[in-house]
C-alpha cells in the first residue's frame, strides 16, 4: 500500500492527523518525509513542494532522491542546480536529456555513477568538485558539448569509456590520487591536444586515446610499465611522447600515429617495431629488434618486400595470421614460434635465416611460392605449414630430415630434393611427408 503527500512547510512541526492515521492503518511512512528530522528541511521545504513513498524516495521538481542519493532527473530544464547534500548521482541519472545545458554539482557530491550523463548531447557547462572520488563507468559519454573539464584533485576511479566522446576537451591532466584508470576513458576525444598521465600511473590502459586526432603531446610516468593496447591507435598528430626505457607496448598502441614514422616510415621504439607507414615500398626491420608488433602492417598496404631479422624473439598480440602484404619474406626463427603467422599473405617468395630451427603449425599455409628452401638447422615441420600453397612446385632441403606432419603439406603436389648420402632420408621418411610429392636427390650445385 502507498500513500503520497503533496505539501508545504507546515506552520508547525509535528505530525498532522493524516499522519496519525496513516500509523493507525499500518501504513509505512518514508523516515524523511516532511514532519520527520530531516536534515535539510530547513533549507528546502519553504520553497518547493514534494511527494514521498513508502519506499523512501522523495520527489520534487523532476528530481528522485534517497537520502543523499540523486536517483534520476526527469525535468526538462535546461539549467540545473542539484542541491547541497546529495554524494552519489545514481546509474543514467541524466541519461539521454537533451535539453540539458548546464549543470551545477553540489561540494558534497562524491560519486558520479554508471553513465550518468551519458550521451547528453547539449550539455555545454557542467563543474566537478574537488572532493569526488568516482567517475564511474560511461559517466559522460556522448557529451560533445562542454569544451574543458578538470578532473577533481581525489578522484580515485576513472572508469572504462567515462568521457568516450566528448569531442569538445581540449585537455587533460589527472590527478596523482587516480588508483583505477578505464579502458578507452577517453577514445574519440577528437579536439583533445595535450594529455599530462601522473607518476603513479604506471599502467596506461588500453583504448585510452584510441581516435584522439589531434592529441600531439603526452606525458606518462617516467615508470610506466605498460602501455595497453591500441592505446594510442589513429593518434595521427602524436609527436611528442616519453616511454621508459622496458615499458612493454602491447597491440596496436600506436597503430597510424603518422607523426612518429621515421624517415623509413617505421615507428620504433624500445627495441620493438610498432608500426609501418603505408607510403612505403619495402621494410627492412632493423638488427637489434626484438618485438614485432602483429599489427604494424595492418594499414602499411601491398610492399615488395619484408625483412625480419634474427633478433626478433616476439610477436607481440600474434593469435594468428599477420597480416604482411609483402610479395618477398625474409624470416628467422620467429617462423618456429607462432602457429598461422604468416599465413593467407600470398607471399610469392619466401627466403628463410640459416638460423631457422622449425617451421609452426600452419605458419605458411595458403600462398603462393613456387619454391622454397629449408635450411639445414630446420628440425621440425608442422601440421599444415604449407597446406592449400597450390603453386609450390619445388621444396629444397638444405640438411637431416626433419619430424614432420603427415599434414604439412596438404594439397601440394611438388617434387622434393634431399641431399643425396644423407641416410635420414628413406622411404619410410617420403611416406610420412603425405600430400602429392616426388622426391629427388641432389648434390651439391645441383639445385
Amino acid at each position: 500500500m502507498r500513500l503520497r503527500y503533496l505539501f508545504k512547510k507546515p506552520e508547525r512541526r509535528g505530525k498532522s492527523n493524516l499522519m496519525e492515521q496513516a500509523e493507525a492503518l499500518g501504513i509505512e511512512v518514508a523516515s524523511n518525509n516532511p514532519f520527520s528530522d530531516d536534515p535539510y528541511e530547513e533549507d528546502i521545504y519553504d520553497t518547493k513542494c514534494y511527494s514521498y513513498t513508502n519506499k523512501g524516495e522523495r520527489h520534487y521538481e523532476g528530481f528522485t532522491e534517497s537520502d543523499s542519493y540523486l536517483i534520476s532527473y526527469t525535468g526538462d530544464d535546461p539549467h540545473v542546480v542539484i542541491r547541497e547534500g546529495i554524494t552519489v548521482i545514481g546509474d543514467t541519472a541524466f541519461a539521454k536529456n537533451r535539453t540539458l545545458l548546464s549543470v551545477h554539482l553540489p561540494q558534497t557530491l562524491r560519486s558520479i555513477e554508471f553513465e550518468a550523463f551519458r550521451e547528453c548531447e547539449n550539455l555545454e557547462e557542467i563543474n566537478i568538485p574537488e572532493d569526488v572520488e568516482i567517475i564511474d563507468e560511461g559517466a559522460f559519454k556522448g557529451c560533445g558539448g562542454f569544451e574543458g573539464i578538470k578532473m577533481p584533485p581525489r578522484v580515485k576511479k576513472i572508469g572504462k569509456y567515462a568521457f568516450m566522446g566528448c569531442v569538445g576537451i581540449d585537455e587533460i591532466e589527472i590527478p596523482e590520487s587516480i588508483e583505477k584508470l578505464g579502458i578507452g576513458a577517453f577514445w574519440g576525444c577528437a579536439a583533445l591536444t595535450d594529455a599530462l598521465l601522473p607518476e603513479s600511473l604506471t599502467v596506461i590502459p588500453g583504448l585510452l586515446f584510441y581516435g584522439c586526432e589531434s592529441l600531439a603531446r603526452v606525458k606518462l610516468s617516467s615508470k610506466t610499465t605498460e602501455i595497453g593496447p591500441f592505446c594510442f591507435h589513429s593518434c595521427a598528430s602524436l609527436a611528442e611522447i616519453n616511454i621508459s626505457e622496458g615499458a612493454s607496448i602491447e597491440i596496436g598502441a600506436f597503430c597510424d600515429c603518422y607523426n612518429m614514422v621515421d624517415e623509413n616510415g617505421m615507428i620504433i621504439r624500445n627495441n620493438n617495431f610498432l608500426y609501418s607507414s603505408a607510403f612505403v615500398d619495402s621494410v627492412e626491420i632493423p638488427d637489434g629488434v626484438k618485438v614485432l608488433n602483429a599489427d604494424a602492417f595492418r594499414h602499411s598496404g601491398d610492399i615488395e618486400s619484408l625483412s625480419i631479422p634474427d633478433s626478433v624473439e616476439e610477436v607481440k598480440g600474434a593469435s594468428g595470421c599477420m597480416y604482411v602484404g609483402a610479395a618477398r619474406l625474409e624470416a628467422g626463427d620467429i617462423v618456429s614460434r607462432y602457429p598461422f603467422l604468416f599465413g593467407a599473405n600470398d607471399i610469392e617468395e619466401i627466403v628463410l635465416s640459416e638460423k631457422t630451427t622449425g617451421l609452426a603449425e600452419g605458419v605458411f599455409a595458403s600462398n603462393e611460392m613456387e619454391e622454397i628452401i629449408i635450411p639445414a638447422g630446420v628440425k621440425f615441420i608442422g601440421r599444415w605449414a604449407f597446406e592449400f600453397c597450390t603453386d609450390l612446385k619445388k621444396v629444397v632441403f638444405k640438411g637431416d630430415a626433419p619430424k614432420i606432419d603427415k599434414e604439412a603439406f596438404t594439397e601440394v603436389t611438388a617434387v622434393m630434393y634431399y641431399p643425396e648420402g644423407n641416410r635420414t632420408w628413406n622411404r619410410k621418411v617420403f611416406a610420412s611427408y603425405g600430400g602429392c610429392l616426388t622426391w629427388k636427390s641432389y648434390r651439391d650445385g645441383e639445385v
